[in-house]
């Protein structure tokens, strides 16, 4: 009868120290699973946090490139603007310079031309006022010459008509035009004789004296040719 006891102890024994085994073995085993996960995780956590550290370091570089390249485009447009601007102020300003240089000219021609005209205003004025006198002059000329003419034609038919009468120009009249001393002019043939010409025999109520020629000459008489 004891030998069954010890035999079914035995069994028991060695059955429990299967379970503890057992029970040991199994916590081990998951646990190892579970460390293997997480070192798998980790793994591809840290290659995650690489790529993303070299995307964001990309992305940083391209900013700067961008940064710089937006910078580099600003710094060309705002050198075109100023450029353009000084262009734009230099055309200005010789367009001004170029029309205040037009409207000198301009005054300048107005000027010359405005002179010219006066010069040759006074030169025509010179000229109608010289040919004025000219013709004065010469209708003066003329007018002595044709009075020299009547009054030689006037002394001419006298001293005919003295020679006809046979007394001769000497023998008539009561006074001698060569001893007054005197410009003594002849009302009847508008005669006058100086001192030193040939004496002329005439009435003396027909005598006009006169103190100097031209008193007689502008009284309207003529100098005797004789």
């Amino acid at each position: 009868m004891k030998r069954p006891l010890i035999g079914m102890g035995g069994s028991f024994l060695v059955m429990l120290v299967a379970m503890i085994i057992g029970g040991a073995l199994t916590p081990t085993t998951g646990n190892s699973s579970k460390q293997s996960a997480d070192h798998v995780t980790t793994t591809s956590s840290k290659k995650l946090t690489a790529q993303e550290k070299a995307a964001r370091a990309e992305s940083k570089s391209l900013a700067s490139k961008e940064g710089k390249q937006q910078a580099s485009s600003e710094s060309l447009s705002s050198k075109r603007s100023k450029l353009e601007n000084e262009l734009a102020a230099r055309e200005s300003s010789e367009k001004a310079a170029a029309k205040a240089e037009s409207k000198k000219q301009a005054a300048a021609s107005s000027s010359a031309a405005a002179q010219s005209s006066s010069v040759a205003a006074a030169a025509e004025s010179s000229k109608a006022a010289a040919t004025a006198e000219s013709s004065k002059q010469a209708a003066a000329a003329s007018s002595q010459r044709a009075a020299q003419a009547a009054a030689a034609a006037s002394q001419s038919k006298a001293a005919a008509a003295n020679t006809n009468q046979g007394g001769g120009s000497n023998n008539r009249g009561d006074m001698n035009t060569g001893d007054q001393g005197t410009i003594v002019g002849n009302v009847n043939s508008k005669i006058y004789h100086v001192p030193g010409q040939a004496g002329y025999r005439m009435n003396s109520s027909n005598a006009v004296y006169f103190k100097t020629e031209q008193d007689a000459i502008n009284a309207g008489y003529r100098k005797a040719l004789r």
